[in-house]
């Protein structure tokens, strides 16, 4: 089992304000019920580089959870929630996502109050937005060092390419 950190928890709490405490699958209004929308990863927070990433995930409720691939088990559809991730955020960023994943990200631990701070803020100012009225999807930043910008921009570089490459060979 994976230990939640102080990072995961305002991440998590980010995530889900974001979609106004909806799910982002089935569109439940789940702010009646806060134990049972999740911080649903694309790809599981046991890959360091992606953990944080606004991008690797959603706000579930807990039958969409389990249906798409998430809960203590895994398991779900895959094909399922790899077009859900495409209708929300594109294939492009999902096969960056996945690149994403596949790096290390060394330091890790040496950043998690630097990460929960920065999540903290996010989540309060989107609280503040939302008790000032905004009712839609409020984007925040992530977090960002210097050692995930240069491994996130290396592989955007290389999608471009590759993107380049592929239309080049039509």
């Amino acid at each position: 089992m994976i230990k939640r950190t102080p990072a995961d928890t305002w991440f998590s709490k980010a995530i889900r304000i974001r979609n106004n405490h909806i799910c982002e699958y089935c569109k439940t209004d789940m702010s009646h019920d806060l134990a049972n929308l999740h911080c649903s990863h694309f790809i599981s927070r046991g890959y360091l580089a992606t953990r944080y990433n606004p991008s690797n995930a959603f706000a579930h409720c807990h039958k969409c959870h389990d249906k798409l691939g998430g809960g203590r088990f895994g398991g779900g559809n895959f094909a399922e929630f790899a077009q859900h991730y495409d209708d929300v955020f594109g294939a492009q960023e999902r096969e960056y996502i996945r690149r994403l994943s596949r790096t290390e990200f060394r330091k890790h631990k040496s950043y998690i109050k630097e990460i929960s701070a920065h999540y903290r803020k996010e989540f309060r100012r989107m609280e503040a937005l939302r008790e000032s009225g905004e009712t839609g999807r409020i984007e925040f930043e992530k977090y960002a060092n210097i050692e995930l910008l240069a491994i996130e921009n290396q592989i955007r570089g290389e999608i471009k390419h590759a993107e380049a490459r592929f239309k080049a060979s039509l």
